[in-house]
């Protein structure tokens, strides 16, 4: 009669289940200690969780389930600390994803004053200004990396900015970070659909802005590969940038939220014909019409952006008497 050897996995679950029960987290690869801490979790064994979780974190292995697992040991363990420490870990490695939204949730649970500080996000150095708060990530699974031509553009369209449009920015501490894709700064994130969009997912997203913290994306991620495709055009990137600084000014001066611009709205949105009812159907909410608007008026050559100065009269005036453009 033989005998069965148990396989790979059979033997690695013996391993785990064996280090679970000792409570003693060995020296191991972060793949390792976080398979073991995730078999800890399941079993409820939630102090030897965290210790092994918080091992591989230690260890640079970061995925939004190691963040959220972590946090929920930690919370297992009466440790709101250091739970609080993982959501936030989470916020941001995995910023404007599910996951993070998640954490941020918990977080405000457990101290709003924290959560405050996660949404916000890291502070640029006060010594800078705007065009030096313009950061480049590097790429990541054999991307190209951010070429010159991309930043020269986007320095150019800095500079451009009306003086007091620019300084708005510089002195809340806005941010630019250039990156090949999404998939560069968040790794896992490009297949993800983008919000508001079911067609689009966030790896063919060209730019996006959290808070006051703009990503400018130079290519495409093509679909179900890590491949990214050809770079944008110049003019493009320009009129990525230009979107963009139109959300970073809302979110500073929290322009989609005035009455008197939402009123604008009604009356344009009202007034739409059917078949730009359709076509700029995206731009029918708030904070994407004032993006929208910002971007035209600093001269945005996006045909899009075009349709919606043309048909969203109201909304334009508002916008141009407020910033002055």
């Amino acid at each position: 009669m033989n005998q069965r050897y148990p396989g790979k996995k059979s033997f690695a679950s013996l391993i785990i289940t064996a280090l679970v029960l000792t409570a003693q987290p060995a020296l191991a690869n972060p793949e390792t200690d976080f398979a073991a801490g995730m078999e800890a979790y399941r079993s409820k064994h939630f102090k030897v969780a965290a210790s092994f979780l918080q091992n591989a974190a230690n260890a640079g292995y970061s995925t939004p389930e190691l963040w959220m697992h972590l946090g929920h040991a930690y919370i297992g363990c009466g440790d709101k600390e250091n739970a609080v420490e993982a959501y936030s870990g989470l916020v941001s490695n995995f910023r404007g994803t599910p996951a993070a939204a998640q954490a941020i949730g918990y977080i405000q649970k457990l101290d709003p004053e924290a959560a405050k500080a996660a949404i916000a996000g890291p502070l640029a150095k006060a010594s800078q200004h705007y065009i030096d708060r313009i950061y480049i990530v590097k790429p990541l699974a054999g991307h190209p990396a951010v070429s010159k031509t991309m930043i020269a553009a986007v320095k150019e369209t800095v500079r451009g900015l009306p003086p007091h449009i620019y300084q708005i920015l510089d002195k809340n501490g806005a941010t630019i970070n250039l990156a090949p894709n999404i998939e560069d700064r968040w790794p896992g994130s490009g297949e993800g659909l983008k919000p508001g969009k079911l067609d689009v997912t966030m790896g063919e997203e060209p730019s996006r802005t959290y808070d006051h913290n703009t990503f400018i994306y130079e290519r495409q991620k093509l679909r179900g590969v890590s491949k990214l495709g050809s770079a944008y055009s110049t003019q493009d990137i320009k009129d990525h940038l230009l979107y963009e600084v139109g959300h970073a000014l809302d979110d500073i001066v929290h322009l989609h939220k005035d009455r008197a611009f939402l009123a604008a709205c009604k009356l344009d949105f009202d007034a739409l014909p059917i078949a730009q009812r359709v076509h700029l159907s995206y731009y029918t909410n708030p904070g994407e019409a004032s993006a929208a608007m910002v971007s035209g008026l600093l001269g945005s050559t996006r045909e899009d952006i075009s349709q919606c100065m043309k048909y969203l009269p109201h909304c334009r005036n508002w916008m141009k008497a407020k910033l002055k453009l």
